[in-house]
């Protein structure tokens, strides 16, 4: 059984969240985000929710160390992209599945869906 994934930053935005995404996989930490579902349809629900990156126990500590320094501030367009970029990677490219699979491959980031088995990488 694995272990279960350790929360390192909890966002407003999927935006940021998916800014420390980046900065964890740019340091070749493995990480992904969760909560995204709720966090997505909370404003039709009424209450508040966060966006939460993941990481498996043993790169924790690492991560913490990342998510502690400070991330840039950015414009609300900037935020935008970067919400609309969070939304593509959130599904798959060839059937629109939810939740993906992302993961590093020879230094490219390989995407894996497991509805329809659709491989690709990003650019």
């Amino acid at each position: 059984m694995s272990q279960p994934f350790v929360t390192v930053g909890q966002f407003p935005s999927e935006a940021q969240a998916q800014l420390l995404l980046i900065r964890l996989h740019d340091a070749g930490i493995p990480a992904r985000l969760a909560n995204n579902q709720v966090h997505n349809v909370r404003d039709l629900a009424g209450y508040a929710a966060y966006v939460w990156v993941q990481v498996a126990p043993e790169n924790a500590s690492q991560a913490q160390e990342i998510a502690a320094r400070k991330l840039p501030e950015l414009s609300g367009d900037e935020l935008q992209d970067l919400d609309d970029e969070a939304d593509a990677l959130a599904c798959c490219p060839a059937c629109g599945a939810p939740e993906p699979e992302y993961a590093e491959d020879a230094g490219q980031i390989a995407g894996h869906c497991n509805g329809c088995n659709h491989r690709w990488t990003l650019g």
